[in-house]
């Protein structure tokens, strides 16, 4: 969860190196972030093309109206989570893993 904001230093460094690996796997022992906005740095990292560009994924799943800076809202989150559970994401509970 520390790719969530797309303008933090930590967030420039890391999601260009993360674009060069040959393989990348990002791990979190947090769930899913509370807004869509959070998600689209880690999807970019991973090159992960959901929409063409920010400006549309935030016009779809951040509720945005005008474009990318209107990205505080979600919309579509059931699409969203099915997105990403069929091509990206994998959650375990820590029941499921250790019991």
């Amino acid at each position: 969860h520390h790719l969530k904001n797309a303008e933090a230093k930590r967030t420039k460094v890391i999601v260009p190196l993360v674009k060069k690996a040959k393989h990348a796997i990002l791990l979190s022992g947090t769930p899913a972030l509370s807004r869509p906005k959070e998600l689209y740095p880690i999807l970019d990292a991973l090159d992960f093309p959901i929409l063409s560009t920010y400006s549309a994924y935030a016009k779809r799943y951040c509720a945005g109206g005008t474009g990318a800076t209107d990205d505080e809202g979600f919309s579509h989150l059931k699409e969203l989570h099915i997105v990403l559970s069929e091509r990206i994401m994998i959650r375990r509970l820590k029941s499921d893993v250790l019991g």
